[in-house]
């Protein structure tokens, strides 16, 4: 062998001995208990789009979304400051298809199904009305098939307590 041939298999053995003991000892490759501490977190598909996004807001709010390769659609996961949860599914368009929400704003919980036509919508569970304060509970729950105007429904179907009393009525609404 000759001695430049020596030189760079020395070099190459002392390169990769220095890498591996590099590795062994670092930071990286020790195991922690540290977390990654970051307020967004995307992850990427094979094209550099994001198709996970992990935030967290000024408000408390984290969330997990998951978004469609054309960014045209996204299902998500929150969790609100206190404590409540929302799950929404994508839909075709900009509208989400499914949400389920265990209580954000204080009504109680509430499933909306979303449909690809004008207005339709069913919504089960407890819904707000546009006199209530967030925070105060539905004096209703039951089926609703919300119309056009905001909250006014088009048919509806189930109990209600009275304005005055803890006296509990069923109802049925009609369409108009």
């Amino acid at each position: 062998m000759k001695n430049i041939e020596r030189v760079i298999l020395l070099t190459a053995l002392a390169s990769s001995l220095s890498f591996s003991l590099g590795l062994l000892f670092s930071e990286h490759t020790q195991a922690k208990s540290d977390a990654l501490s970051v307020p967004k977190l995307e992850i990427t598909d094979a094209h550099g789009r994001p198709r996970m996004v992990f935030t967290t807001d000024d408000e408390g709010t984290a969330k997990i979304e998951f978004v469609d390769p054309e960014a045209k659609s996204r299902s998500l996961i929150q969790q609100f400051r206190n404590g409540s949860m929302s799950l929404t599914f994508a839909g075709t368009g900009q509208q989400p298809a499914v949400n389920l929400a265990t209580d954000p704003l204080g009504y109680g919980p509430k499933l909306t199904i979303r449909g690809n036509g004008k207005n339709q919508l069913i919504v089960l569970g407890f819904p707000e009305d546009d006199a209530m304060q967030p925070g105060t509970p539905s004096k209703a729950w039951g089926l609703f098939f919300p119309g056009p105007q905001a909250f006014r429904n088009l048919a509806a179907i189930g109990v209600g307590e009275a304005t005055n009393s803890d006296e509990r009525r069923g109802f049925v609404v009609p369409e108009k």
